[in-house]
């Protein structure tokens, strides 16, 4: 099957290595509105939803992309991301505030969360059983380690792991088609 490169992004790596991101041609899609909603308190969440934001909009999509506490509401979006890390085995509680507020009616929703040590599987189901209540179609959801928030808070930068991000990217790119 043909590939083309949609784009290399130097800056997902932390260590020096290049990870160049291919979509199958027979995958494009036409130009979806899509809203990357994310909570991030160390900027490990934020480093995975910008990297979103850029490979979609190389792929032609219309993106907004902010804190979930700035995003008042989804109605005019295709489709919506919601990302997040675990807090204490948890979604943060601004996590839950939004997707209690925002109304979701059908709408195709992606979660992701970083994580350091566990928790992920929780974190992540607490926030499906929302989305389905909220009237959410649950398009996929992904977990992504992530550098420990001690680490951070002493003076690393935020990290995650490269392959977990990219595997999270893909399988992104792959479930577009699915949006109408």
């Amino acid at each position: 099957m043909p590939h083309e490169v949609l784009c290399c992004h130097e800056e997902l790596s932390h260590w020096g290595r290049f990870i160049v991101l291919l979509v199958p041609s027979k995958l494009k899609v036409s130009c979806l509105r899509i809203c990357i909603a994310y909570y991030s308190l160390t900027g490990n969440t934020e480093t995975c939803s910008r990297n979103l934001e850029k490979l979609l909009k190389d792929m032609g999509h219309d993106i907004t992309c902010n804190k979930v506490e700035n995003i008042a509401d989804v109605e005019e979006y295709d489709m919506v991301v919601i990302g997040f890390p675990v807090h204490c085995l948890n979604m943060p509680k601004k996590v839950k505030e939004f997707l209690n507020r925002i109304e979701l009616r059908e709408k195709p929703t992606y979660l992701f969360c970083t994580y350091a040590l566990f928790g992920s599987a929780r974190a992540l189901s607490m926030a499906k059983e929302i989305v389905k209540r909220r009237g959410g179609k649950l398009m996929g959801q992904s977990a992504i380690k992530a550098r420990p928030s001690l680490l951070i808070f002493l003076g690393l930068k935020p990290s995650v792991s490269m392959h977990q991000l990219s595997l999270f990217l893909e399988d992104i790119k792959r479930k577009l088609h699915t949006v109408s």
